[in-house]
């Protein structure tokens, strides 16, 4: 998606329409796919070092219980629905 994107930003002055091509296989072509909905979420806390802050509040351990709240939640049959949790880093302040 953000190839895509990156093209159609580059060259848009010059397009009058775009057809992306996108699948997981060359068999056949899908013309209608789920919508998709990106999320950011940044949480910032003490804690840090595994040894010595062990036992403090760490915002991955926060993020982590969310995720597993999140992922237990019931989903509707229809509209099929379905969530991925991308990336979990920490990055010292």
């Amino acid at each position: 998606m953000r190839g895509m994107r990156a093209l159609v930003e580059e060259y848009r002055a010059n397009l009058k329409a775009v057809i992306v091509l996108d699948g997981s296989g060359t068999d056949h072509v899908t013309t209608k796919a789920l919508a998709s909905r990106r999320l950011e979420v940044t949480v910032s806390g003490p804690g840090g070092h595994s040894w010595s802050d062990f036992g403090m509040v760490n915002p991955i351990n926060a993020i982590v219980r969310t995720a597993v709240r999140f992922i237990n939640t019931k989903v509707p049959a229809t509209p099929r629905t379905t969530f991925n949790l991308g990336r979990l880093r920490a990055a010292r302040r």
